[in-house]
């Protein structure tokens, strides 16, 4: 509640500099080590060791929630892959899961905040909070949206960082 609410108002302070992707994306990935092997997922990272200009608080945040909903809605024994892909100007930080579906109409609704419904995704944890949360915070980070695509048995949720300020 209070990271949507600090985005949101704009009293959230950034602390943009310099860093590689990886340290954040590494450091996140440490903390859902027994998350990962109590599921029986496998975790496929594929990273081009890229710098980005970007606040390493706020972007472990985000893609500590993406990463939680791709192991909770993950297929047992499936592959979770994380990809860091750099172009000119961005990174994107991509992870795709094997699961369900989702329709584009529940998307719109995942990225609204206190909106949970147990038919979207087959489950009965948490308050809703979790993508809508990491939603506000890219747009307090100014260059980056949420992004989803779904289709048959893959999902993936992703976002941009700047290469440079």
């Amino acid at each position: 509640m209070l990271d949507i609410l600090g985005a949101e108002t704009g009293q959230m302070r950034l602390k943009k500099s310099m860093h590689h992707v990886s340290q954040v994306t590494s450091q996140v990935i440490g903390e859902f080590v027994e998350h990962i092997s109590k599921k029986a997922v496998k975790l496929d990272v594929n990273d081009k060791k890229t710098k980005a200009h970007f606040d390493p608080v706020i972007v472990a945040k985000v893609f500590r929630k993406i990463l939680h909903n791709a192991i909770k809605f993950a297929d047992e024994g499936s592959t979770i892959t994380v990809d860091i892909n750099p172009s000119a100007s961005h990174v994107d930080i991509l992870v795709t899961n094997k699961g369900s579906a989702i329709d584009s109409k529940k998307i719109e609704q995942i990225l609204k905040p206190f909106t949970l419904d147990e038919d979207i995704m087959h489950h009965s944890q948490g308050m809703g909070l979790g993508l809508s949360v990491a939603q506000s915070l890219l747009k307090r980070h100014h260059e980056s949206s949420l992004f989803i695509k779904s289709g048959v048995h893959k999902t993936t949720v992703g976002f941009s960082l700047a290469l440079h300020d």
